[in-house]
């Protein structure tokens, strides 16, 4: 994201929305009271300390924070056209959370699984160990795992351990 300013705006995170998330305007107008809710939650879940010693990486967990929120909460307007090709038909946001398995139940991460061929394990880190239900479902799409690799760069004091 080149040219990032160092402070989020309303106006940058839809910026943002449209280009690196590619949300279509015919979908998300630019009016949309989710654009306005989902910036505003992130504005006020990212500690803004990481704003003094890593300004552009604050504003990039902005929005990436609000673009998971985004994809969480926003809903299709009523007789939306449905994403081409997905069986059953799905609308935008619909489908995203269906591809991202945004409404299956995580109760933690994976620590080993195997069967009769194979048996695999990975190590836990020991920040999953303590990740809300809210980072569980962050884990799910690829801008709240933006979200909290920032998040967790800076240390337990910024909002994951």
């Amino acid at each position: 994201m080149a040219g990032l300013d160092t402070t989020p705006t309303r106006a940058g995170y839809l910026v943002f929305v449209r280009t690196m998330m590619g949300v279509p305007v015919d979908v998300l107008p630019d009016n949309s009271d989710y654009v306005d809710v989902s910036y505003e939650i992130a504005l006020e879940i990212v500690n803004v300390g990481l704003k003094t010693i890593a300004p552009r990486e604050y504003t990039r967990a902005v929005y990436n924070l609000g673009g998971s929120t985004l994809l969480n909460i926003a809903q299709d307007a009523g007789g939306a056209a449905p994403i081409a090709g997905t069986q059953p038909p799905l609308a935008y946001f619909a489908y995203a959370r269906s591809k991202f398995n945004m409404n299956g139940f995580v109760s933690g991460v994976i620590q080993s699984a195997g069967d009769e061929g194979t048996n695999e394990s990975m190590v836990v880190q020991e920040a999953a160990k303590n990740f809300t239900l809210a980072n569980l479902q962050q884990l799910k799409d690829p801008y709240g795992r933006a979200y909290l690799s920032i998040a967790q760069s800076y240390g337990d004091v910024w909002g994951v351990s």
